[in-house]
């Protein structure tokens, strides 16, 4: 099964929400292409918070076949498991023992959690010294929310734009390699979503 059909039927989604949806994550996974298209197929890539699976089929649609998923919720696990490898696990506290992985993807996920610093020390254990780390978050400066057009997710538990979530990520070890804001208009004030490429700073 195709990404798309995953998404299709598994995200409880109908109508125009699926198109929209469908369009996102076409944009997200062009950029993470974009990113990672010189690295060997056989590169061990972790989706952390992978949902139903989106993220691990394309990759596997694009010839990358080392990936592993993990996700605290019990029925996305379930989903994602009949597609690729797929733990339940706490992000606050990943149970890998080594720098195992050459990406590590944690795509519209870190704002949902209550201690993302404990996610960032959880990376920074099991991500090689050379590999990269892929995220994308609500942009918190989007025209839209700073005018009130747009209800706050009950779900989010951090708030960042692209300018505070960069210090974030600095301070914590990282060093930005790249950033790229998601939408129809591809400018930070104008989207709603940002993607963040990172490595560990040496």
């Amino acid at each position: 099964m195709s990404w798309e059909g995953i998404y299709k039927k598994y995200s409880n989604l109908s109508g125009k929400e699926v198109v929209v949806g469908i369009k996102d994550w076409e944009q997200r996974l062009k950029i993470i292409f974009s990113w990672i298209k010189h690295m060997p197929r056989n590169s061990k890539i972790l989706d952390c918070g992978c949902g139903i699976g989106i993220a691990g089929v394309a990759l596997q649609e694009n010839g990358f076949r080392n990936i592993i998923g993990i996700d605290i919720d019990k029925k996305n696990v379930s989903i994602a498991k009949r597609f690729y490898k797929v733990y339940r696990m706490n992000l606050e506290k990943i149970e890998f023992k080594s720098k195992i992985f050459d990406v590590i993807l944690a795509l519209n996920v870190i704002e949902h959690l209550n201690h993302p610093e404990k996610f960032v020390n959880s990376i920074k254990k099991i991500l090689k010294s050379n590999g990269y780390l892929i995220l994308s978050l609500p942009n918190e400066i989007w025209f839209r929310k700073v005018l009130g057009l747009v209800p706050k997710d009950p779900t989010h538990k951090q708030s960042w734009s692209c300018f505070s979530f960069k210090k974030f990520l600095i301070t914590n070890g990282f060093e930005i390699l790249d950033i790229k804001a998601v939408g129809r208009i591809p400018f930070y004030f104008a989207s709603q979503t940002f993607m963040i490429l990172a490595r560990l700073r040496k």
